[in-house]
């Protein structure tokens, strides 16, 4: 069994940009959240029954940690709308169209049902396979593939209709 400082330095990053994604690229938040999720993780590890991999496990408890910041803070459309600091070197017009595209997709998101949301989060922002997403929600794996699939085609219309882009 590993100890639990190997485990954060495994999975530290992995679950960093999850978190990254889930609060459209805020860093300092994401960063809060992480100390979160693994003090969570740390004194919840005697619970880890080794039914899904670490990882999976660990990105239940970094999306339970941003759902109840958003709750507990009462700010989801602030969180989602705030600005990013770090530009990544992109000229302004570059990061504008950037937050308004992330913007455009968390608005999206919250179209589709909560089980296709969260299957979109774990697939596109953290990374994993539908198998991994099937054990963490309790359905078949095939289940999750149509129910990833058909959120993805809700969201490409959404976005097409709503806001005249295509992803």
């Amino acid at each position: 069994m590993k100890d639990f400082e190997d485990i954060y330095h495994e999975y530290n990053r992995d679950i960093y940009h999850f978190l990254l994604k889930l609060t459209c690229c805020q860093p300092e938040l994401a960063e809060e959240l992480l100390q979160e999720t693994f003090y969570q993780a740390f004194i919840s590890f005697h619970r880890f029954q080794g039914r899904c991999s670490m990882k999976t496990w660990l990105c239940q408890i970094a999306k339970n940690t941003f759902y109840n910041y958003v709750r507990h803070e009462k700010r989801q459309s602030r969180v989602v709308q705030e600005s990013v600091p770090d530009s990544g070197g992109r000229s302004a017009e570059q990061e504008y169209e950037r937050r308004e595209r992330l913007h455009h997709l968390s608005e999206a998101m919250t179209a589709l049902e909560e089980r296709e949301q969260m299957i979109i989060e774990f697939h596109l922002f953290a990374g994993l396979p539908h198998k991994e997403i099937a054990i963490l929600m309790g359905m078949k794996e095939t289940t999750v593939k149509v129910a990833y699939s058909r959120a993805r085609i809700k969201l490409k219309k959404r976005l097409s209709e709503v806001y005249g882009f295509e992803i």
